[in-house]
């Protein structure tokens, strides 16, 4: 399960936790501020933000691998 994180005023990226079967977090996941996730496959993870224009956008990332303890995704 992956779960987001609070984070302080003025965070520029956001934190997700994942979460195994049972137990604590034993990893965590980061993205660009504002985007939100929105579906997690096999091979993949679907996350949203809105663009300059106000549109909502769909964005496709890898799925991060069980080796690594922090991933950040959607570097700019």
């Amino acid at each position: 399960m992956w779960t987001r994180l609070n984070q302080p005023a003025g965070h520029t990226r956001e934190i997700y936790a994942i979460h195994p079967v049972s137990g604590t977090p034993e990893r965590t996941v980061s993205f660009p501020k504002d985007y939100r996730v929105r579906a997690i496959t096999d091979r993949y993870v679907y996350v949203t933000h809105e663009d300059e224009n106000g549109f909502q956008v769909l964005e496709r990332f890898e799925r991060p691998s069980r080796a690594g303890v922090t991933t950040e995704a959607g570097q700019e």
